[in-house]
């Protein structure tokens, strides 16, 4: 009987060291998970931060372009203007072939 006894204590015994074994591997998962948390969530921070960034250089750059497009629109119609302009010049300017204008008037 005395061995009995002395078996189930050493069962107990056993059976103590290993919960308290689990005790302390479930504390130290517990700390890793809290860890791990916490640099998920620095991670997430950073890449919402970082996805505002993209975002305000693409409004950014949005902009630039329709600015540029403006300026480009604004360039055309003047050089439009001045081709008007060169090709109304032109059309004062003898046909080839015929005397030139100061040429043309006579002195009688």
């Amino acid at each position: 009987m005395i061995a009995k006894i002395t078996e189930i204590d050493g069962i107990i015994e056993r059976l103590g060291s290993a919960m308290t074994a689990l005790r302390e591997e479930r504390d130290l998962a517990v700390r890793e998970l809290a860890s791990v948390k916490t640099a998920l969530d620095e991670r997430e921070i950073e890449l919402l931060q970082m996805d505002e960034e993209m975002q305000r250089e693409i409004a950014r750059f949005e902009d630039e372009r329709k600015m540029l497009q403006q300026e480009r629109g604004e360039a055309e119609e003047r050089l439009e203007k001045l081709a008007s302009r060169v090709r109304e010049l032109v059309s004062f300017l003898p046909e080839s072939g015929a005397a030139p204008v100061a040429a043309s008037y006579s002195e009688d």
